[in-house]
């Protein structure tokens, strides 16, 4: 079942950056909580995904007869029978989720896309039309699609874990809502640890305050402040005292992988020989990497904002063997900049011709 309750005291919704998630043409405002229908004033409207349920069971919850139970189950396996989701969401464009919504005396579908809806209305009435299920399907404009909003659960999760937010209670796409819902045990706290990392969060998102409510279980390492992670490695790597020392050095993502350079440090002196004949890929010339020293390749990590990087360091001496860049945006968004082979040098490297 697909909860509709949000007391307006605990439920804030952020009109900030939506980059990812643009209302566009033919948007509809955000929508509000359902309520019952004007034929059904006196009955509470429920909200559920479309599934075949125990008539006994359903009948009870509903207060209608048995007979009228089975008769919604019969409306909800013709909508299995036919694949009416896979042809709604081939036919037209936008398509934002689907859902029933009933009470004791009605019952309807309500399929959501995201734009203009009498056209997508006038393909389901064809569609349907001479079957139980004329006149009981709305089509209904919503702001963004379900595509839209799975992109951002998936930045959100991405989020939660690297910046040491309070850990949600849940993350969840509420169809009829439009938007992604996040359970949050204290709006304040929530919001206090946004601020410092920059963040803006989309109108695509609502936050549901639930006090008490325990952090859903989540499978990421335990959340450290970054920049306490990079002092640590730093004071870790200015330990050993190092001045001359050779790694291995690869920009990867899912567009390219660069052939890779050797980088031999010497007292201050640095010499960059390719790892392969190989096509250089990402930089034609060692002098194009922003690389060299490790002190340098700290710089890189203090200059990037940690919204869009995440540094993880070599346990032995400290320095950054993995740099996991994501840009919302850009034209590779994301890629890994990645250090190993590292070893001490005991002879000065040969120079490259």
């Amino acid at each position: 079942m697909v909860s509709t309750r949000y007391s307006a005291a605990i439920v804030l919704l952020l009109l900030l950056l939506t980059a990812a998630c643009d209302g566009g043409d033919g948007a509809s405002p955000p929508p509000s909580t359902a309520t019952s229908s004007p034929a059904s004033t006196t009955s509470t409207t429920v909200l559920t995904r479309p599934e075949v349920k125990d008539p006994l069971q359903y009948a009870n919850d509903l207060g209608i007869s048995v007979e009228e139970a089975e008769r919604r189950n019969q409306l909800v396996a013709l909508l299995e029978e036919t694949a009416f989701e896979k042809w709604f969401n081939l036919r037209t464009s936008g398509y934002a989720g689907m859902w029933v919504e009933e009470t004791s005396e009605e019952w309807r579908l309500v399929v959501a896309r995201r734009g203009r809806t009498q056209r997508a209305s006038d393909y389901v009435d064809t569609h349907v039309a001479g079957t139980p299920l004329a006149g009981l399907i709305e089509v209904r404009q919503v702001s963004f699609t379900l595509e839209q909003l799975e992109t951002s659960l998936s930045r959100l999760q991405k989020v939660t874990q690297r910046w040491c937010f309070p850990l949600p209670t849940s993350i969840r796409i509420d169809e009829p809502l439009n938007r992604v819902v996040i359970g949050v045990r204290s709006l304040d706290d929530f919001m206090a640890a946004l601020e410092p990392t920059g963040a803006r969060l989309g109108n695509e998102l609502i936050l549901e305050e639930r006090p008490g409510t325990p952090p859903a279980p989540t499978e990421a390492a335990p959340c450290e402040d970054p920049l306490r992670m990079m002092e640590s490695a730093r004071r870790l790597w200015d330990s050993h005292d190092l001045s001359r020392y050779s790694y291995h050095v690869r920009r990867a993502s899912s567009w390219s992988i660069d052939r890779g350079w050797q980088v031999d440090v010497w007292d201050g002196q640095i010499t960059y020989s390719p790892l392969s004949d190989q096509s250089p890929g990402f930089w034609s010339h060692p002098d194009e990497s922003p690389l060299g020293p490790m002190e340098r390749v700290f710089e890189i990590v203090e200059s990037e904002p940690a919204k869009w990087m995440t540094a993880i360091y070599d346990p032995e001496r400290g320095f950054p063997a993995r740099l996991q860049f994501d840009i919302p945006g850009s034209v590779d968004e994301e890629w890994n900049l990645v250090i190993t082979g590292f070893r001490i040098l005991t002879e000065a490297p040969e120079p490259v011709p």
